[in-house]
């Protein structure tokens, strides 16, 4: 009698009654072991007749299946639910590992996105551009050069007051770190950014500024947070807001 076919009523009373052979027992206690109609059945052996569980197994079958397609069902739900729990935590890992990269901008980007020109005075620009300059010749030559104006090295009428005018000298180193920073010889103009920085005038401020942007250039972070600390140490310095979001940025890669 193969396992998964339903015993006969008759056959279940003589299991009941003890009237089957060994053969026969086995293969009906193996098969009470996987059907529950059949565990039904002779459970209410003494209440049914044959007639009735005729009538009656239709439902019981429907009732039976039914059951076991809800386990059935639950089973690929659980299995479902944590395919879908794995793959949000795969994804979850995905976007953690993409923001992580994304957040991390490379030196040079942050480089080209902080730099910006150096704001000239007007009236130095129009100075330099003159013939009778107010300026000092090398300050003179320095705008004239950052700005790509004309400019004549024989005026006679361009002043000599360079080496007594700390603003003019320092104004002047400010410009050819410029120059060469933008020229790509950075460690040269770390070198002029650096007489302007110590000048202590006015464009020292600018030239700390500069000074971090050229050693991010050069992919030193240590040195150019040590001058970004510089400039917040001022407080209310121009650079204040720039250096502080630009620290934060050097610090998180």
């Amino acid at each position: 009698m193969p396992i998964n076919k339903c015993v006969s009523l008759r056959q279940l009373k003589k299991y009941q009654s003890g009237r089957v052979s060994e053969r026969e027992r086995i293969a009906v206690e193996g098969h009470l072991s996987t059907c529950e109609l059949c565990q039904y059945t002779i459970n209410s052996i003494g209440a049914i007749d044959e007639k009735e569980l005729r009538e009656d197994l239709p439902f019981l079958k429907s009732a039976i299946t039914n059951r076991l397609f809800e386990y059935q069902r639950k089973k690929r739900r659980q299995k479902l639910l944590k395919i879908a729990a794995a793959l949000l935590f795969l994804m979850t890992i995905g976007f953690a590992v993409q923001f992580s990269t994304k957040s991390k901008i490379s030196s040079s980007d942050l480089y080209t996105e902080y730099y910006q020109p150096y704001d000239v005075p007007d009236s130095l620009v129009r100075s330099a551009a003159s013939p009778n300059i107010p300026v000092s010749a090398p300050l003179a030559e320095a705008i004239a050069t950052y700005k790509n104006l004309p400019y004549e090295k024989s005026t006679d009428n361009i002043p000599t007051a360079f080496d007594y005018n700390p603003e003019e000298a320092a104004l002047t180193q400010l410009l050819k770190g410029l120059i060469l920073l933008e020229k790509g010889q950075t460690e040269e103009a770390i070198t002029s950014l650096k007489k302007a920085q110590s000048s202590k005038t006015k464009f020292s401020e600018d030239a700390t500024w500069y000074l971090a942007l050229a050693h991010l250039k050069e992919k030193n972070s240590t040195n150019s947070i040590q001058y970004l600390d510089q400039i917040l140490a001022i407080k209310n310095g121009f650079y204040y807001d720039n250096a502080k979001t630009l620290k934060a940025q050097l610090k998180r890669n």
